[in-house]
């Protein structure tokens, strides 16, 4: 039950990660007039970031089993 409960945390505060890095990344495109190329760019290493991530959770999990 306690690992469910870190496991939820755990997303939780990724989801708040994403939306923080989405927002910034929105808010910068229109601030700075960003390419489609570049916002694909960010979004790429954002993505990046959120299947890094989500990989170190589950291994964690699998480790506390």
């Amino acid at each position: 039950m306690v690992q469910l409960v870190t496991a939820s945390a755990q997303l939780m505060s990724l989801g708040l990660v994403m939306q923080k890095k989405l927002s910034s990344l929105l808010r910068r495109s229109n601030t700075f007039g960003m390419s489609k190329t570049d916002i694909q760019v960010e979004l790429d290493m954002i993505i990046s970031d959120l299947i890094s991530n989500v990989n170190r959770m589950e291994n964690e999990m699998k480790e506390s089993v």
